[in-house]
Order: structure tokens, then sequence, then C-alpha cells
């Protein structure tokens, strides 16, 4: 007899090792097809894993009224089925503006940034995103079309740190036939259908190609990325035992091809702190640079250029991009340039200022020539002396946004340090910033 659909996805969840009994879950919920099964059937298997059960919803903003539509959806939802839920609202398309992304990229980032918090509010232990077998499929499509390798081939990981996808063996057509089952409604995004967007492409006119050619296309590519997984984690488990620390011809030379562009890769999360706009080429030009002639020099994303000294390969200069944007209190800001975030609350954690003395706005900067910071019992010194002083390596200054007002006075270098002069006394409203930076993981 086959397996029930809650059964099927219960059997993923143990098999992945998503959950253990007891947990506290924070369902994203859209109110569409996939996130309306993702809630049911996790209240299905409530009883039976011992789960507490929260979902959380975010509206856009991009389509007026059915946008708001949704979120009311959701509201009516969660209130018949008992499963608390909490609602977040912004301004996807200015946020995309400010940041310089596409608006699928920022909402990917609040989204998940929304899902975090509500994680936090809730007490939750793990967040469940409704990503199933054909988003698989199309994810593994549109990545090979770009060129990729075995780390972009492994798809759409099923757990990835306090994020699990419990359909993501299960497609879309069963979905529905789920939700038909239970007489569950859900909404339609019109956008769904819009092939100006790569993915919906993908979905409305390259997968059914491939299921003329076989019916179980996406299954099969879904298998594919579990192996390309499999062998991605074993290429780089041997890539970090063959790395001595440092890129040299010698290492790269006693390495087995196939091992060369991962260590260089290595090398680059370390001198930057990130993998951000590092493609496969730039670590091919690596590995070409170290076992080339010495002096040699080879430029990376973010004015990071390295040299071959003597078969080793070294910095030798490192140019920040520039940038300047506005820092919403509260909000986030993003640095495409260098894969930080920035974020400002008037909650803990983080490095407090002065509300009172910020009162004309923030601003997120590169650092400039002559930037200078005043530190109590110090006095007033340049950044680049403040990093000295501070032992952050070179390679990590460029990084470091420094936070500034209105009027052009530095507040904070990062969240390491404040300026005296926005230092919060006694009694005043208090600004927390904090900078986060990404792994450049796919």
């Amino acid at each position: 007899m086959p397996l029930t659909f809650a059964a099927r996805v219960r059997r993923e969840i143990e098999a992945r090792g998503m959950l253990a009994r007891g947990r506290r879950i924070v369902a994203g919920f859209s109110g569409g097809a996939d996130s309306s099964a993702l809630l049911r059937v996790l209240l299905e298997l409530r009883g039976e894993l011992g789960l507490t059960l929260f979902a959380a919803h975010v509206n856009h903003g991009l389509r007026g009224e059915e946008s708001d539509g949704d979120e009311r959806f959701c509201a009516e939802t969660c209130a018949a089925l008992g499963v608390p839920l909490r609602s977040f609202r912004f301004d996807c398309a200015g946020f995309a503006a400010r940041n310089r992304l596409t608006l699928e990229e920022a909402g990917r980032v609040r989204r998940y940034a929304f899902f975090e918090e509500a994680r936090t509010e809730f007490g939750a232990d793990a967040i469940a995103v409704a990503h199933n077998l054909d988003d698989q499929a199309e994810t593994l499509i549109m990545r090979l079309a770009r060129g990729t390798g075995t780390a972009g081939l492994r798809g759409i990981p099923s757990v990835s740190g306090t994020v699990i996808r419990p359909l993501l063996a299960i497609g879309r057509a069963e979905i529905e036939r789920y939700l038909e089952s239970l007489g569950q409604p859900f909404r339609t995004d019109a956008t769904n259908a819009d092939t100006d967007y790569a993915r919906n492409r993908v979905r409305h006119k390259i997968m059914p190609a491939l299921r003329a050619i076989n019916p179980e296309a996406s299954a099969a590519l879904a298998r594919s990325a579990r192996q390309f997984a499999d062998e991605d984690a074993l290429l780089t488990e041997m890539a970090q035992a063959a790395y001595p620390g440092a890129l040299t011809a010698e290492s790269l030379l006693a390495a087995r091809p196939v091992l060369r562009a991962r260590m260089a890769r290595i090398f680059i999360a370390e001198l930057t702190g990130a993998l951000t706009d590092v493609s496969f080429a730039h670590a091919e030009s690596l590995v070409d640079l170290a076992l080339g002639g010495t002096g040699r020099r080879v430029a990376l994303p973010g004015g990071i250029v390295v040299e071959n000294r003597y078969g080793t390969v070294a910095a030798v200069r490192y140019r920040a991009a520039e940038y300047r944007r506005g820092l919403p209190v509260p909000g986030e800001t993003l640095i495409p340039e260098t894969g930080a975030s920035v974020s400002a609350s008037p909650d803990p954690p983080g490095l407090a200022l002065s509300a009172q003395k910020a009162r004309h706005g923030l601003v997120v900067r590169s650092r400039s020539a002559g930037d200078r910071i005043s530190i109590r019992h110090i006095g007033t010194q340049s950044v680049k002396k403040f990093f000295i002083d501070a032992k952050i390596p070179r390679e990590r200054r460029a990084r470091i946004p420094l936070i500034v007002d209105e009027s052009g006075g530095i507040a904070a270098v990062g969240d390491i340090r404040a300026d005296a002069r926005f230092e919060p006394e006694g009694g005043e409203d208090i600004i927390y910033i904090n900078v986060k930076y990404s792994s450049g993981e796919s």
C-alpha cells in the first residue's frame, strides 16, 4: 500500500535528520499551494512528532490589493487552524532599489531575515519552508545553464542552518492533490505565470519539454542533485585536507587536479571572509598564477590583487568598492559589493549608538582616505591607525563599513567601535548596530 502524503513527509524529515521530537517550528506561509500543504502536513504530524507549530507571513507589497489579500488569507487560515501567526510587511521594490538588488534577490534576503526574526520571537528551533521536488529540478537546470561545478549542482539543501525543507522530495502535482483531498483552498500568485522571470521560463517552457522525454524528469534531476551534493562534500573535505594554510605551487602540484580550484577557493575565503562574486574562473586563475612565474598578478572581486611570490600566492593590494547607502532605523542595508549587511535596531544586542545624536539619520559608506574617529581617553586618530591598533588584518579592512550621520561625521566603524561623540549617555535612547558578513555560499 502506498504511503500517505504525511507519511512520505515524515520519512523525508527522519531520513534527512531535519527534526528531533518535541521541536518548535515556524512554517513560512505565503498562502500559496506549497506553503499551505506544508502548514497542513506539519499540523497532521504535530502529534506524532511532538511539534509546536507557528507560522510567519511576509507581505512584499508588490501586488497591491492582491498582496493584502494574501495576508488576510493567511491570517484567516491560521486563526481557523489555531496556529499563531506573525506577519511582516516591507517595501520590496524600495529595498531592492536602495541595495541594487533584483526584486527576487531582495525578496529572498528580507523574507529569510523576517523568518529568523519570527523564529526568535516564538522561541522556535527551526524554520520550515516549502521548496518541493520541482523547485529542486528547476534550480538545477538554471545553474547548469549559467555554468557551475558540483557546489552549484548540489541544488537546494534539505537542511541549511535553522532552515528545513520537508517537501523537497514531493512534486507540485502531488502537493495539489493533497490539498484537494483536504478541501484546503490556497492563493495563486499571478506573477508565477510571467515568463519574464527566469525561473518561470524554466518552469513553463523547459520542464515540459524535458518531461516529454522523461515523464519523471523532476525526480531524476533531484536524484542527480543529491548525488552531486554527496560528491561535493567529499571533494571539499579532500581539498581542505590538501590545503596547507597557504596557496603554493608545491601544494597544488601535490594535489589531484580536481582539488586545485577548490583549494584556491579556500584561499580566497580566508583572504576576504567570503566567496561573494567569486566564480570558478577566478579560482582557476589563481591556480594558474601559483603555477606560473613569480611576479605575476591577478585581480579578484572587491578590488583585491594577488601576486605570485616565488610560488606562493599573496595579497598585494586591497581596494574596497565604493558605496554609500542610507541605513533605516529600524532596518537593514545590504552591501552587495562586500557581501555585508548592516542593521540598526532599538533592541539589543549590538554596538550602542546614541539615538539622539544620530537623529538626523544614518548612512553606511565605504572607507575613504583621511577618515578619522574619536576614541574616548585616546583622542582622534585615523581609521587606518585604529585598524592597526585593533590588530584587524589588512585583508578584512576593506569589508568593514563605516556608519556616518547625514552630516558626514563618523558614528561607528562597523559594529566594532563607536565614535566617542556618538556614544550613548545615561537616559538616552539607543540604536544597536550589527554587521554580518556573507559566507558567499550558494
